[in-house]
């Protein structure tokens, strides 16, 4: 069975053949138009999924989403791209790269900057909502000092797994997270986007 992504009439796909569209998940956006996200600039995202809610999200370079606040936690897996997210609430910093899995807790405020053009996966559960706890003008201020602001940067652990295994290791933590066996905040970096669906 071919990988998901190729396209038979192309040579230079053959079956089995490592590609950077051979990502389920990428193939997933492919040639799907995203809505754009009003209230937040440069931001597009378009829903793949009812329950739980998933979506796939993309921003411009040098876009950032002011500190704010869900009534859901969410898991995120960085498709393209990079991005830094400060948990306002934690006190903690991440940078997140291509295949970097973050977990936010319900109610935890957290400032968003993006490096580069990103796109990444994200799942929760419930009705989206989102309240913002500072102004853009505030959150871009508060980035520019940065260096000083005081924040743990928190440094992801690499482990070697496919991206498949990745989403596994978040739908079971999802599960555990509803009777509180799971760490506040969690990230993990799988070493290369492998998800992909064969025979």
């Amino acid at each position: 069975m071919p990988v998901i992504g190729t396209n038979l009439s192309d040579p230079k796909q053959e079956e089995g053949s490592i590609n950077a569209s051979a990502c389920a998940l990428c193939c997933l956006v492919k040639n799907r138009k995203l809505d754009p996200i009003e209230i937040i600039p440069g931001g597009a995202m378009k829903i793949v999924r009812e329950s739980p809610k998933s979506a796939i999200v993309s921003f411009k370079a040098g876009s950032v989403e002011p500190a704010h606040h869900h009534t859901f936690g969410h898991d995120l897996v960085v498709l393209k791209g990079s991005k830094r997210v400060w948990n306002l609430s934690k006190k903690a910093k991440y940078d997140l790269v291509v295949g970097d899995y973050l977990f936010t807790l319900a109610g935890d405020v957290h400032r968003v900057k993006y490096f580069e053009d990103t796109e990444f996966f994200i799942k929760w559960e419930g009705k989206w909502d989102i309240f913002f706890d500072e102004e853009m003008e505030v959150a871009k201020s508060e980035i520019s000092k940065e260096a000083d602001d005081g924040f743990e940067l928190i440094f992801n652990k690499r482990i070697s797994a496919s991206m498949a295994s990745v989403l596994a290791l978040a739908e079971k933590l999802w599960a555990k997270e509803t009777n509180h066996h799971m760490s506040p905040q969690t990230i993990w970096t799988p070493s290369i986007c492998t998800l992909r669906l064969e025979e």
